[in-house]
């Protein structure tokens, strides 16, 4: 299907037929090494590249969306980098008033950038993440958490809440979050259905055994556990008692859940359960 697609740089049917089946395939975390280990970072940035001439108006996101995709993954991330996908993301001309549109690929390339950087470069890059961007990160988080399927517009909570526990690293962006009057009402909005979704689905953990929702859980206890870190903000999380209860189950729990998807960044379920407890009893 690549080899299609890769021959030239002309636009034909069954590309549009094969970017289409790459995009849904590419959204299912479990098949990213199959991706990397075929090639397809290195295809996919060069279809970004060519984008406009290769693909029909309806497919032009496509490669963005397939690059996102495989952005969600750790190796994934590794070999993007390899090939200069932050780069070419960098490259993409967006209007910065589109960004109030939830729907637009800008917030997407937003979560890719994010995604592409070392946490480490967050930390101190708080000048490339404005709040009206993080404040769309938040808005397509409250968007899917509240569907039953925690989906909104193709993307599942757990994908914008990753970038914003990455954005999280960096103080100044959290702080500024919780604080600024652009996003504290939807960051508060974000926080409160979190507890909901996490006191419905952690006790089912070991019951549903369901990937997403048990990643979504630890993405979520990693998200607690930066915020609680800030003595100013740790009522946020210690002052829902079933939340809490929440928390003391998962750091007592036997089971310690660890995706093997998760970044290599996050804690798992119980660490960062603990740490959490750490923080509110200090």
């Amino acid at each position: 299907m690549r080899e299609h697609i890769d021959q030239d740089n002309k636009h034909d049917n069954l590309t549009d037929g094969i970017i289409s089946f790459i995009w849904n395939l590419s959204d299912r975390t479990i098949l990213i090494p199959l991706f990397i280990n075929t090639g397809y970072p290195e295809s996919v940035v060069q279809w970004i590249k060519i984008r406009e001439s290769k693909f029909r108006d309806d497919k032009l996101d496509a490669p963005i969306h397939i690059l996102h995709n495989l952005s969600r993954h750790d190796d994934g991330i590794k070999a993007l980098n390899c090939h200069g996908a932050l780069d070419v993301i960098e490259e993409i001309k967006i209007e910065p008033k589109i960004c109030h549109d939830p729907d637009d690929i800008t917030i997407h390339i937003a979560m890719i950038r994010v995604l592409l950087t070392a946490i480490n470069q967050i930390r101190f890059d708080s000048i490339k993440y404005s709040n009206e961007i993080i404040n769309m990160i938040i808005k397509l988080s409250i968007d899917s958490v509240k569907n039953d399927r925690s989906r909104y517009n193709g993307s599942h909570v757990s994908e914008p809440l990753t970038v914003i526990v990455k954005l999280f690293h960096n103080d100044e962006i959290l702080h500024s979050t919780f604080t600024n009057n652009e996003t504290k009402a939807t960051a508060e909005t974000l926080i409160e259905l979190l507890q909901s979704y996490l006191i419905k689905f952690y006790p089912r953990i070991d019951i549903d055994d369901d990937i997403l929702e048990n990643y979504t859980c630890t993405v979520i206890l990693n998200l607690f556990w930066l915020v609680s870190n800030h003595k100013k903000y740790r009522q946020i999380v210690g002052n829902n008692q079933a939340l809490m209860d929440i928390i003391k189950q998962a750091a007592d729990d036997e089971l310690n859940f660890v995706d093997k998807f998760m970044p290599r960044t996050m804690k798992s379920i119980k660490q960062s359960a603990n740490e959490i407890l750490k923080n509110i009893n200090s």
